[in-house]
């Protein structure tokens, strides 16, 4: 099933280990070099925990979530550093347990267009494929980029996302 919760520092704790899919609809910022300062706003528990979610918090909260899906900018930013690792929020929850994270790579619309896009994907991954077979995480986003294509969307909605990690 789908659990939707406004998403503070202890609901994203307490859901992180159980839930199969996490989608983080938020604003994200992107500091480059920094895991303190890169991070998705979040709501705030007054004494407890501020607004923001940062990478290095993400990475001590174990997921055993097949995909999560980052419903913000600048979450997938980040130059490469040695051995290819990444300082930005998308490695952060792979770091965490997450098989695949969807994220974006540039600022995209905060609008129709992008949420129809993400409806889209979710639909398509969900419905499964041929007899009943798993949808492969892939093939949902090539599924979701052509839908938006042909409803003629800039690229700026359908070529920013980017699945990192698993796949399948």
């Amino acid at each position: 099933g789908v659990e939707l919760i406004k998403a503070t520092f202890d609901s994203y704790r307490q859901a992180a280990g159980r839930a199969s899919v996490i989608l983080f609809a938020t604003n994200g910022v992107h500091v480059e070099g920094s895991v303190s300062q890169t991070y998705l706003e979040i709501g705030a528990t007054k004494g407890v925990h501020d607004s923001r979610l940062t990478a290095a918090e993400i990475v001590t909260i174990p997921l055993q979530a097949e995909l999560v899906a980052l419903a913000a900018c600048d979450t997938s930013y980040g130059r490469a550093l040695l051995s290819d690792e990444r300082l930005d929020l998308t490695r952060s929850f792979l770091i965490a347990g997450a098989a695949a994270v969807l994220g974006a790579r540039w600022k995209v619309p905060d609008d129709e267009r992008t949420n129809r896009f993400l409806k889209d994907f979710f639909e398509i991954y969900r419905q499964g494929g041929p007899g009943g077979a798993p949808m492969r995480k892939d093939e949902a986003l090539s599924e979701a980029r052509r839908h938006s294509q042909a409803r003629q969307d800039p690229a700026q909605v359908w070529a920013a996302w980017v699945l990192v990690g698993d796949p399948r």
